[in-house]
């Protein structure tokens, strides 16, 4: 009886690490909106990362295999054929169900700004009503800056919000689904649900 209780504790354990990151993306929300406020561009590259390390954890990929070889012992079912991992190469045809934003997006916008900020340029500084070439240059210079750092601000800011959203998605949609899933020992829908959130 004694082994019993441990394994449902290890059980407990394991399934409180896979569901305690519903919270950690939740508070990491919380933490992107300051920093988006900020337009703080460095803080919400962190984030990112922080965010990517949470949705592709080998931790919790370990905790949801503990449940797996557990549950199995426990109920004198059959070993698990495939960890988490397998499961998971094996699935082709997830896509992401939550909002998506590439660099590749953030830079097309970055260089819009800038080009605008060109435009504006070309109608300030080619009008020919500079007394010197020099003038004209420093304060070519000044504007190039300050649209250079409102673009980066820009960027942070969008960055920082589709960052919020994904975080919001993940703790209130598919991170329910992955522990709903383990607690009922459904661990083809763990993996799926898992994939999607790398998605």
């Amino acid at each position: 009886m004694r082994v019993v209780a441990k394994i449902d504790e290890e059980i407990e354990n394991a399934l409180e690490e896979v569901e305690g990151v519903c919270a950690v993306l939740l508070n990491l929300s919380w933490e992107l909106d300051g920093e988006s406020a900020d337009h703080n561009y460095p803080a919400v590259e962190r984030c990112a990362y922080e965010l990517w390390g949470l949705v592709d954890s080998e931790q919790v990929r370990r905790a949801v295999d503990t449940v797996a070889l557990l549950t199995a012992v426990r109920d004198g079912h059959p070993l698990p054929a495939a960890s988490v991992d397998g499961l998971m190469n094996r699935l082709k045809d997830v896509g992401a169900s939550h909002p998506t934003l590439t660099q590749e997006v953030l830079d097309q916008e970055f260089q819009a700004a800038m080009d605008r900020a060109e435009g504006t340029w070309k109608e300030i500084y080619d009008d020919g009503s500079w007394d010197s070439e020099d003038e004209r240059n420093d304060h070519l210079a000044d504007h190039k800056h300050e649209a250079r750092q409102e673009a980066t601000s820009d960027r942070a800011a969008r960055a920082g919000r589709f960052l919020m959203e994904l975080c919001d998605h993940l703790a209130e949609t598919v991170w329910p689904e992955v522990t709903e899933a383990l607690r009922r020992a459904d661990f083809e829908k763990v993996a799926r649900a898992l994939k999607e959130a790398r998605g």
